[in-house]
């Protein structure tokens, strides 16, 4: 016969086992006492150990053995039969319990048997772990260095070592889209599926995109996001792609955004990406990935943080005001004023070089647009629209880059820019052409 005992805490968290006794001979007639319980006064958990339970080795019907709860009487046998001991009856490591199966004058061993012993391979998350997620079904995941521990399901604090992954390369951070974890490393993104933490597949996904920036992990419907050397990366499921690839050159996205201080929160179906501690972001439309907008808060302040209330849809913002050197937490876009905004396109490139001459603004008119044209990389149309009407272009040159700039306090439906007035007006908003030399959003 062998025990193994657990501790309880005040959250009815259950502990790992101890280490099992002797195994001892029982002959019929005769029980057991059991002492040398250690309670410790600062468990590693942090929490306060309320009682003990008491495990028994026993033939499981199928060749096997398992640990099984018992009900065993503390302190003396004459009192009735419990299946958790309170600590309190425990205070030195001479305090007994007794498996008996009758009081005062006992002719065996308990038989009141409760359940299998549930934590045998449960452990604390180490101190040093980072990066705690929820995944699915109940379950965490967080990281030491290359390594991915999952909880059980619904206990928070049970991390069994044999639920654990290795990626090739230390982990980033982590995120979630669906049923997947998705883990960030230095080199290779990996994919950990599962609904059940003990059958998880882990996969390293075959994109060299390491994540730059903890803090720029973004969960989406549409994928988890990251910060990449080439842009923004999106991992959804198995697939991998630069999400910015069209907006921006490499070269851009690692001298203009500072991929590496970057920290992103998502609102209202739009990706922000932000450099921490400085005023200015850029959004990306989350459903079409068609734009790249810049957000600047103004010079005297800068965004740490954020946190998104969900029932009363309110995104909160942690600010640094330079001028009165204080930290601030406004709500964002919950005022009525409408602020400047200043947008740049995409540059569009043509195998030919070709002339633009033609083009149009949709918006809410009120102050007016300013819309501007660069050819080549350099500025040759400036003009404030007020109207939805065609516009002619500066012309009498030709160039292989394209590129649109807009400013002002109205909202900008689209705008479209063209060959001609012709090819203009027939080619719809959002929709370009190989037949076609326009170009509009």
């Amino acid at each position: 016969m062998s025990y193994v005992y657990t501790y309880v805490d005040e959250f009815g968290e259950e502990s790992a086992p101890s280490a099992p006794t002797a195994n001892y001979d029982v002959q019929g007639g005769q029980y057991i006492q059991l002492a040398n319980f250690q309670i410790p006064s600062k468990p590693t958990c942090g929490s306060v150990i309320t009682s003990v339970r008491v495990y028994r080795i026993e033939d499981d019907g199928v060749g096997g053995a398992q640990y099984m709860l018992i009900a065993v009487r503390p302190t003396n046998l004459s009192t009735a039969e419990a299946y958790a001991v309170l600590a309190s009856l425990l205070p030195t490591t001479s305090s007994v319990v007794y498996d008996a199966n009758a009081a005062v004058s006992p002719t065996g061993l308990t038989t009141s048997i409760s359940e299998s012993l549930p934590s045998e391979s449960w452990l604390y998350l180490t101190a040093t772990a980072t990066n705690l997620i929820q995944w699915q079904n109940g379950i965490l995941a967080a990281t030491v260095n290359n390594e991915i521990y999952v909880s059980e399901p619904l206990i928070h604090y049970a991390w069994p070592l044999a639920y654990r992954n290795l990626t090739q390369h230390d982990v980033v951070g982590l995120g979630v889209h669906r049923e997947a974890l998705i883990i960030t490393t230095k080199s290779y993104p990996y994919l950990l599926l599962g609904s059940d933490p003990e059958n998880t597949t882990l996969e390293r996904l075959p994109f060299k995109q390491a994540c730059l920036s903890k803090r720029g992990i973004l969960s989406t419907d549409q994928g988890v996001m990251y910060p990449s050397p080439d842009g923004v990366y999106l991992v959804d499921g198995t697939n991998g792609r630069i999400a910015t690839a069209h907006l921006l050159t490499k070269e851009q996205w690692n001298t203009d955004y500072y991929p590496s201080e970057t920290l992103s929160f998502s609102y209202d179906d739009e990706a922000y990406f932000w450099r921490t501690g400085y005023p200015t972001g850029c959004i990306l439309d989350l459903a079409n990935h068609d734009s790249l907008r810049q957000i600047d808060m103004g010079v005297y302040h800068g965004l740490w943080h954020t946190f998104y209330d969900a029932e009363n849809d309110v995104l909160y913002m942690l600010i640094w005001n330079a001028k009165t050197e204080t930290y601030q937490i406004v709500s964002a876009f919950t005022s009525s004023t409408l602020l400047p905004f200043q947008w740049k396109s995409k540059v569009y490139r043509y195998p030919q070089p070709i002339s633009m001459s033609t083009a149009r603004v949709l918006a809410e008119f009120s102050s007016g647009v300013t819309f501007e044209v660069y050819a080549d990389g350099v500025l040759t149309f400036n003009r404030t629209v007020t109207n939805d009407k065609p516009f002619r272009l500066r012309g009498g040159f030709r160039a292989r880059t394209w590129q649109v700039y807009l400013s002002s306090k109205d909202k900008v439906t689209a705008y479209q820019v063209a060959t001609s007035t012709d090819e203009l007006l027939r080619t719809p908003i959002n929709a370009n052409y190989s037949s076609s030399n326009s170009f509009s959003t």
